[in-house]
C-alpha cells in the first residue's frame, strides 16, 4: 500500500449549488463546509483528512451546470 495524501480541500469545476445545500463525505458524520467560487465549487475537507484511493461525496440538493 502507498502512503495516504493529506488533502485540505477539493474544487469541482463548472458546478453550482443552491444556497443551503449540504455536502456529505462518506465515512464522516457532519456536513462539509463549501463555497461557490464563480462557476466552481470549493469543498473544505475535515482537519487531518487523508485519502489513500478515493474521496466519495454526496450532494444533498439540486445542482445546476452553467
Amino acid at each position: 500500500l502507498h502512503d495516504a495524501l493529506p488533502i485540505s480541500s477539493i474544487t469541482i469545476n463548472s458546478i453550482s449549488l443552491k444556497a443551503g445545500s449540504k455536502i456529505l463525505l462518506v465515512g464522516h458524520s457532519e456536513a462539509l463546509t463549501w463555497s461557490q467560487q464563480g462557476q466552481n465549487l470549493k469543498i473544505t475537507l475535515p482537519p487531518n483528512f487523508s485519502a489513500s484511493y478515493a474521496i466519495v461525496i454526496g450532494l444533498a440538493s439540486s445542482v445546476s451546470a452553467p
